[in-house]
This record gives structure tokens, sequence and C-alpha cells, in this order.
């Protein structure tokens, strides 16, 4: 992990809000802290119902027909997400034989866990109204505190001084069991009022990078510094890309299904009330 430019002596933190802490001095723990709640996995499920007998349906007994993992930001009065979590079964390619029959998918359970936890836990099922596209289409801004308060957000031009903060796991295959970790980097960088999209360097890491932020420190009291979203980093093709956060059109889900093999199963009455388990087929840390 590249150290940064100022290394000093801790004295003390106080959490006054979300990514908002008081000390005297800085250094990459310190940045780490006060993020780790904002950086989030989210795994969305669904299930399909029969529009006539209207019962739900799984897949070969599973608490889901399918799910999808995400990275997610927390953001002010809302967070960034994959728009693929809005519509989980558009890349499901189990879902392809259903898509034009009597079954209809049906968002229902939404598992969070953060760079802060261990464990994913339940939230209500995310939005769907609210949400509109970034200048990254891939992304969506969710007005919704549905995982609790974020960043404050910097949309002011100029040359930043601030920190890129990667969230990782052990590889790929990990990252719903895994416990994730941050790597941090001190990173300059200039945003121009009329650009959305900026190349980020790679990260030099045997970990798996899930995605990252820029963020910035902004004073907001004596002793008190409060870390602001410039950015949600991502990665396009073999490039990772900065995102301003900048909302700009209405959310849509475009994919290619393909066929899968497996069965639908009746879904348990209970599903919503549910606690994760190895026996269901969820990994736990």
């Amino acid at each position: 992990m590249k150290s940064l430019t100022a290394t000093l002596a801790l004295s003390f933190i106080t959490l006054t809000g979300f990514a908002q802490i008081s000390f005297q001095t800085n250094n990459q723990q310190i940045i780490e802290d006060a993020v780790a709640g904002g950086l989030l996995i989210v795994r969305q499920e669904y299930q399909l119902e029969d529009t006539v007998s209207m019962k739900r349906y799984t897949w070969n007994n599973r608490p889901e027909f399918g799910s999808t993992l995400s990275f997610c930001v927390l953001a002010e009065n809302g967070y960034v997400i994959s728009n693929s979590v809005l519509k989980p079964w558009m890349h499901d390619p189990k879902f392809d034989k259903y898509k034009d029959s009597a079954y209809r998918p049906v968002l229902t359970d939404t598992w969070y866990k953060s760079a802060a936890s261990r464990d994913f836990r339940k939230a209500d099922c995310v939005a769907t109204d609210d949400t509109v596209h970034l200048s990254d289409s891939s992304l969506v801004y969710v007005k919704d505190t549905l995982f609790g308060q974020g960043f404050a957000i910097d949309t002011m031009p100029g040359t930043k001084d601030g920190w890129i903060v990667w969230l990782t796991s052990k590889d790929e295959e990990s990252i719903g069991s895994d416990s994730l970790m941050l790597i941090t980097y001190r990173h300059k960088l200039t945003v121009l009022a009329d650009r959305d999209i900026y190349e980020i360097p790679a990260p030099t890491s045997s970990r798996y990078v899930i995605g990252g932020v820029y963020v910035e420190p902004g004073y907001t009291g004596i002793g008190k510094i409060e870390f602001r979203l410039a950015g949600i980093i991502v990665k396009n093709g073999e490039k990772w890309q900065m995102c301003k956060i900048c909302r700009t059109k209405k959310a849509g889900n475009e994919s290619t299904l393909s066929e899968d093999t497996g069965t639908l199963t009746p879904a348990a009455s209970e599903t919503h009330g549910m606690e994760e388990t190895k026996e269901q087929g969820h990994e736990k840390d």
C-alpha cells in the first residue's frame, strides 16, 4: 500500500457524522476508518411470480430464483450502484426461457455489507422509482437512504488533493464471502466543469479490486474534517475510470440473455423472514 505524503501521530477520533472525523493529524488508517462504512457490496435477490396463480418460485430450492452482486457507494441522500441491481433478471441467463411466459420477476430480499463489517445484513428492497443514470451509464444514483446517510458530494471543479480508496476482496469469487479490505492512495486530480469521466491509475495489489471512490478532505470546524465524494471509480474494459456524481437521465436496462439449466421450485412462504445461512446456499464469513 502506497504511503501518504504525511504520516503523523493520531491523537483522537470522534465520529460526528458520516465520513466526518475530529482529529489533529492524518494517516491512511484514519481515512479508511472514516470512509469504510460508505463502501458496500449489495446482493439483490429476485423470485418469479406466476401471474395466474400469484405463487412465487425460486431456483433449485434456494431462497431466490437469481441474484446479483454490486459495488455500492453511499452518497448524499442516496446511493450509487450498478444499474443491474434494479433488474437483476436482465443479466441472469436463467431468466431467458421465462421472460415471455406467464412468470414475471419480482425483487425480493436485499442484503448488504460494508468494508467495516464482516456479515451481510438485510435491508428493505431497493427502490426503483427515483433513479437516474450517471454519465457512466453502468451506474445509477438512487435517491433513497435505504443503507443510511452517505458522503457529502463535491461538485466543484478545480485541482483536488485527495485520496483514492479502493474496495477489495481476496479474489473475484470471494466477493460475497471474504472480509473486505481498503487500499488507499494519495492522488491529485484536476476536475473540469464540462467533463464527467476521468481515467484513474490502476492500483498495485494482488487482491481483487471491486471498485473505488475519490474523496477530498474539507474542514468543517476547528479540528474537524469531512471527506467529500468527488466520484465513483469502476472498471471499463481494462481501464479504471472515475465518474463524477452528477445525474443525467432516467435509468434503463438492456441485456443479452442466454439459456441455462435448472428447475423452478416453489418459494417458501416466509422467504422474507429467512436469516442467511450456509444451508440456504449463501456464503457467510
